[in-house]
């Protein structure tokens, strides 16, 4: 959302100086506009559906750069794949696992739901977005903190046999991955 308002511009002032893009959705909502918007460029401009583990939950986000509500949305694999098969879409993600979220030594999330059962319902969507990729033969640009990065690592070694984007994230010590 940080481009929602003057997006057309900034994208058309990054073709206009060589920089092509992918846009990246973390929700349905986003993920629609990331095709929607790919669509008005010729060239240059491709999507990536997904949603986001952050979003499996409904929470405040709370951080030094933005502040935002999420809200639960239930991975719906024929909606994704409407979306991932269009020409414009080039990879299934963000997708992943977000353990630095939810859990902060607690048992509990902020709706009273187990950390065990947020981080089982993490891994479970991240799996139907690797099968969506699969199936789709499409890259995937995956998600995970430092704290999360085994439980992605497995997941995508059960996988292995596609291509796969690596987004490096900071931990929360600030120390890259």
């Amino acid at each position: 959302n940080a481009y929602k308002d003057d997006a057309d511009e900034v994208i058309k002032r990054a073709l206009n100086g060589g920089v092509f893009m992918i846009l990246i959705g973390s929700q349905i909502n986003t993920s629609r506009r990331a095709v929607e918007m790919a669509t008005r460029y010729e060239r240059g401009v491709w999507a990536a559906v997904g949603l986001h583990p952050v979003h499996l939950e409904q929470m405040e986000v709370d951080e030094e750069e933005e502040h935002f509500a999420t809200r639960a949305e239930v991975f719906d694999p024929a909606a994704y794949r409407a979306l991932a098969q269009h020409p414009k879409t080039v990879a299934i993600g963000e997708c992943g696992l977000d353990y630095f979220h939810i859990a902060n030594g607690r048992e509990l999330g902020a709706n009273g739901v187990r950390i065990s059962d947020i981080k089982s319902r993490q891994e479970s969507t991240f799996r139907a977005h690797l099968d969506l990729a699969e199936e789709l033969a499409l890259p995937t640009s995956p998600y995970a903190f430092a704290e999360s990065l085994a439980g992605l690592r497995a997941a995508i070694a059960k996988k292995i046999g596609y291509p796969c984007i690596v987004k490096p994230v900071m931990s929360s010590s600030g120390k890259g991955q």
